[in-house]
């Protein structure tokens, strides 16, 4: 559908998602061609000592906060890189997450206005335990049936005000629709459009991909394919207001078949897990985030 004008207006952020997920395709599957001709590049280390380093925010001071994606039994973490060194001790009051796969703390964003209200969000791959009826059936050809029951994980966001190098009156705010326990396409990228408003990516979860079908290809029903469902969470850019709850001109509030508390975003993104900064309007049909806070 063509959004209207006004919501045109407020879903620039939404650009930069929407292309990412086609950029993030092409460069995670081929080799990156060379640079423009004449061009040289120099590579400079910044910071060492870290680990799954996954996304990058600069406060007003000029501190740089890293995220550590996390993976096996090193749980994600926020850390801090000040004056070109890496602060020691991981930033407390970070959730906790699935570091599995693909997923774990993913991204970090600073409000616009971060100078005056010192919010920071952090969008991760939330989990919970699995049991006998959330795991994949048949288990995969790596995972006996008789193995203990999977985690699930699920794309989620926190806000919470960075003050003494410590996370402080941390709260989630957006829980997404999309619990499976696959590895990868979380999605979880951030932007801001100025007006009050963030948009975040939700992946697939790789739906139609994993698990394969029993001839091990992909699902070929694409019309069917959860991203294009207004009642699933998978394969979703979320528009919400800034402290979580839900703009009242999203398209979807309020529309039978939609998730409860619709909100508005683009249908069809796989991963969206890079982004860009927004330089142009999108038009682009869309559908609904799962749950935000008020």
């Amino acid at each position: 559908m063509k959004a209207s004008s006004k919501y045109l207006a407020s879903i620039r952020g939404a650009a930069g998602l929407v292309a990412a997920a086609t950029l993030t395709v092409s460069t995670s599957t081929w080799a990156q061609p060379p640079g423009p001709a004449g061009e040289q590049f120099k590579v400079v280390t910044v910071a060492e000592g870290l680990k799954n380093p996954w996304s990058m925010a600069w406060l007003p001071n000029g501190d740089m906060l890293v995220t550590e994606r996390g993976t096996g039994d090193y749980p994600g973490s926020l850390r801090i890189i000040r004056g070109g060194k890496l602060l020691p001790t991981p930033v407390p009051g970070v959730p906790t997450v699935r570091a599995q796969g693909q997923g774990g703390m993913q991204e970090i964003a600073v409000h616009p206005n971060f100078a005056q209200n010192h919010f920071v969000y952090l969008s991760y791959a939330k989990p919970r335990n699995g049991t006998a009826t959330t795991c994949r059936s048949p288990a995969p050809a790596n995972q006996p049936a008789s193995a203990p029951p999977c985690i699930e994980g699920t794309t989620a966001l926190m806000r919470a005000k960075l003050e003494g190098d410590k996370l402080v009156e941390a709260k989630e705010i957006f829980e997404a629709k999309a619990w499976n326990d696959a590895p990868g396409h979380f999605g979880a990228r951030i932007t801001f459009d100025g007006q009050g408003h963030l948009f975040m990516s939700v992946g697939d979860r790789m739906a139609g991909l994993f698990p394969r079908t029993q001839s091990g290809a992909m699902d070929p029903n694409l019309e069917g394919h959860p991203a294009q469902n207004l009642g699933s969470g998978q394969g979703k850019i979320i528009r919400l207001n800034d402290d979580g709850s839900i703009p009242q001109d999203n398209p979807f509030v309020g529309r039978a078949g939609a998730l409860p508390r619709s909100g508005a975003t683009a249908t069809a993104t796989r991963k969206a897990s890079t982004s860009t900064r927004p330089r142009a309007r999108c038009t682009a049909s869309t559908s609904p985030p799962e749950r935000s806070a008020k």
